[in-house]
């Protein structure tokens, strides 16, 4: 999920414990949205952001590790044992909270870090979704007016909501029509998914409706990945964003007599058009690599 719909969730789920347990309130909140401080890792430049985002931080043994050292932190400052632990476990909690949000969308999470960088996502939702920002906000907007225990009924929406997008996610696979890469969910249509499948040699792109069982908007795009295999094997950007997903590919081709421009992307995930990830290159016209661009 984004920052700002994890902040609102952490919030709304704090509420209930604002009066009597404000440490566990605290501890909730700040743990919804501590994981995303790998995002720090812009500073050390795009490479190394794509390469440790939503990997240690995300990870299971972090929230646990993060929560108890907290909780010891606590006892050493002379804090009552149960502030110290319960402290502890709902800052865990907040930070296992975020994580399962982050599995449950569509750009993988590394859950067993340190173990293993293997990314996990389950696509039933997408990382903006519009039904989860409105109960968050009108949750808070009933915490305003003093119904602190408003956190518990939205605590409940959140757990049907997310079974039933885990159900049309299911759904939406097994009723297409050929296998695919992806099955990426909309932000305001949930029966609505925007799939991605290899067809002979190209590309195609497609949107399901879940209720309606069609296919439909079908584009068909060309990649050029096999004709370019030595230029793009010494661009790490590529590497980096192939192991991501399995649909990013060289999809623009422009040739000159002087020099080549290609263009990347990712076909499996559509951020509302934008050009994450997206990476252009020039070659002159012996194939040597001119100037690169990398979009994150």
């Amino acid at each position: 999920m984004d920052i700002v719909t994890h902040t609102l969730m952490g919030a709304a789920l704090a509420a209930p414990f604002i009066e009597s347990q404000p440490l566990i309130a605290s501890g909730i909140l700040m743990g919804s949205v501590l994981p995303d401080i790998d995002s720090l890792g812009r500073i050390f430049g795009k490479k190394f952001f794509l390469r440790h985002h939503q990997v240690w931080s995300h990870s299971i043994f972090s929230a646990f590790l993060v929560g108890t050292s907290l909780s010891l932190f606590f006892l050493y400052l002379d804090f009552p044992p149960w502030e110290s632990w319960s402290g502890g476990i709902a800052l865990s909690l907040g930070m296992l909270l975020h994580n399962f949000c982050d599995y449950s969308n569509t750009f993988g999470i590394a859950l067993f870090h340190p173990f293993s960088r293997k990314r996990y996502c389950r696509e039933w939702i997408f990382f903006i979704d519009i039904i989860v920002l409105f109960l968050s906000v009108v949750s808070l907007a009933f915490t305003y007016l003093g119904y602190y225990k408003a956190g518990y009924f939205y605590a409940f929406s959140l757990a049907l909501y997310w079974l039933f997008r885990a159900w049309l996610r299911k759904k939406a696979e097994q009723e297409v029509f050929e296998p695919v890469l992806g099955l990426i969910p909309t932000a305001f249509f949930p029966w609505i998914f925007l799939g991605t499948r290899v067809k002979e040699g190209r590309v195609e792109i497609f949107e399901f409706d879940v209720w309606k069982k069609e296919e439909y908007k079908r584009e068909i795009k060309e990649i050029f990945d096999a004709q370019f295999l030595a230029p793009l094997a010494e661009v790490p950007e590529f590497q980096v964003m192939r192991n991501l997903s399995s649909a990013y590919h060289l999809v623009v081709v422009e040739s000159t007599p002087e020099k080549t421009y290609l263009k990347c992307q990712d076909l499996r995930t559509r951020n509302f058009n934008t050009s994450f990830g997206s990476l252009e290159l020039w070659l002159d016209k012996e194939g040597k690599l001119l100037r690169k661009e990398f979009y994150v």
